[in-house]
This record gives C-alpha cells, structure tokens and sequence, in this order.
C-alpha cells in the first residue's frame, strides 16, 4: 500500500482525508479510468460516484478492469471512518484479486 496525495476533481463524495507528513504523487491517478473507492464517515461506500454495499465489490472491480483501468485500487478513507468499515472494503478488494491498494492521504502543510 503506498499512500498519495490527491488533486481528485469532481469524483466520488467528499471525505476528510487522514493527514500525512510524507506522501508520493501517484500520477495515474489522474486518469478517467482509475478505480476509486470512497469509505465515508457513515460507513457508506462508493465505487466511483455509484453507493454501492461493500458486497458489491468484487463484482464492480471486475467490471473496472474489463473496461482497461489499472489493476489498482485508490482508497479514499474518511479520516473519522471506523476501522472496521475500512477493513470490509479491503477484504472485498482482497477477494477481487486486486493487490495494488493505494491510500489516498492529504499531505500535511510544512
């Protein structure tokens, strides 16, 4: 897993990022194709922009792939989401055979 620090523009619902001192830049992050889970607050998850239960997600990841993303995962995590939220999501990513899951992170000012 390798956090990154994102400019995400108009995606999937808004979350407070969890704060980090030393983040990468992932560039292909950028790209119309990626495939972007949302965790928020609540519980609730969206594959995209599309509230989907974490159930669903293999399946969706499948059909991410079919259409030519790249085989990772960008993870946005409310930074006040429970633990136990996040890790049903990554279980479910971890079922769909993806291994590359990156955390998107917001980089801390210096």
């Amino acid at each position: 897993m390798m956090p990154w620090t994102p400019p995400f523009h108009g995606r999937a619902r808004n979350v407070d990022l969890p704060v980090v001192v030393h983040a990468a830049k992932l560039p292909n992050a950028l790209r119309e194709d990626v495939l972007e889970v949302v965790v928020a607050r609540d519980g609730q998850v969206f594959f995209g922009r599309v509230h989907i239960s974490p159930d669903e997600l293999p399946q969706k990841i499948h059909e991410g792939l079919k259409g030519g993303a790249e085989k990772r995962i960008y993870l946005r995590a409310d930074a006040r989401a429970k633990y136990a939220d996040v890790k049903k999501v990554l279980d479910q990513i971890r079922i769909s055979g993806v291994e590359n899951v990156s955390l998107v992170m917001e980089q801390a000012s210096r």
